[in-house]
């Protein structure tokens, strides 16, 4: 009773096409398809009954009388859609329309995306490093300028203090006229 099931048209986001030979591809953007088929029979067309099913299930989705299949928000994926069609006493066709629906990923979810995500989370972290690491090297080099001064003021603190004792020294000796050892010191 039925000579052949044919896609005709497929309407994606509203926009009508002649549904393509081959696979069907829609575009990034796409959420929402129509697909539009039709079939030649002697039947009326209120006896006719459609069905699908996607080639990895084994259970039938009815259809109804209207030879159109709706998809909304379809997942990014390759799918294989089987269409038959059968009267209104379960009597199915074994001749079937067979659909290959390619949804690409959104972009976000794309190769280069990620690839041009991860590089620039690199680029990020590597300068996060970089800028904490030279102001690591920078803290450190004003610690050493630090321990320096320090060291300095104490060495110019030092040497008054020293010559200061050293001239008390020679005077304790001078003062019990023990000028040999002031001499001797003093040298």
């Amino acid at each position: 009773f039925l000579n052949k099931l044919s896609s005709t048209a497929i309407r994606a986001n509203g926009r009508l096409r002649e549904a393509p030979k081959g696979i069907i591809r829609l575009e990034n953007n796409a959420t929402d398809l129509i697909l539009y088929f039709s079939s030649l029979t002697l039947s009326e067309d209120g006896k006719i009954r459609y069905r699908y099913r996607f080639e990895d299930d084994t259970t039938w989705n009815d259809i109804g009388n209207l030879p159109e299949l709706h998809f909304s928000r379809l997942e990014h994926g390759s799918y294989n859609i089987i269409i038959q069609a059968g009267d209104n006493l379960d009597h199915w066709q074994g001749k079937t329309l067979k659909v290959a629906l390619e949804v690409p990923p959104p972009f976000y979810k794309t190769f280069w995306f990620i690839s041009l995500l991860g590089a620039l989370t690199g680029l990020i972290v590597f300068g996060v490093t970089r800028y904490l690491f030279r102001q690591h090297q920078m803290k450190e080099q004003m610690r050493q300028q630090l321990r320096d001064a320090r060291l300095a003021v104490l060495r110019n603190q030092m040497n008054p203090h020293f010559l200061f004792n050293t001239l008390n020294s020679i005077n304790s000796y001078i003062i019990r006229h023990k000028t040999e050892n002031a001499s001797n010191y003093l040298t």
